[in-house]
């Protein structure tokens, strides 16, 4: 299964988990050094058990920072697949690449 999610996420089966990872674990140094980030997604085109194992693929590349399926943090990391766009008041703090990006919600 998580094989799979490299093969929808990138056009380029080669990529797999490994660059998916490598692209979520540039986040590292820009995410707080405790507490919970947040997390948006548009869903997976590969439906809600890629989207799952994409969630845990995040919280992996992330660790020790605790990923929550939540948008009242914040750092929000935001999974995009092109379906839809994060709320619009967050602000985006950085594009990694690959629809995935670190945003910061104003109201936290």
């Amino acid at each position: 299964m998580l094989l799979d999610v490299a093969a929808v996420r990138a056009p380029d089966a080669n990529a797999g988990v490994d660059a998916f990872e490598r692209t979520v674990a540039q986040m590292r140094p820009d995410l707080p050094n405790a507490g919970a980030v947040g997390y948006f997604t548009d869903g997976s085109p590969g439906g809600e058990t890629m989207a799952l194992a994409e969630f845990n693929l995040v919280q992996y590349a992330i660790a020790p920072a605790i990923l929550v399926n939540r948008l009242d943090r914040k750092f929000v990391i935001a999974n995009l697949h092109g379906r839809a766009a994060p709320p619009r008041n967050f602000v985006l703090v950085r594009d990694y690449g690959s629809g995935i990006e670190l945003l910061r919600n104003p109201s936290q």
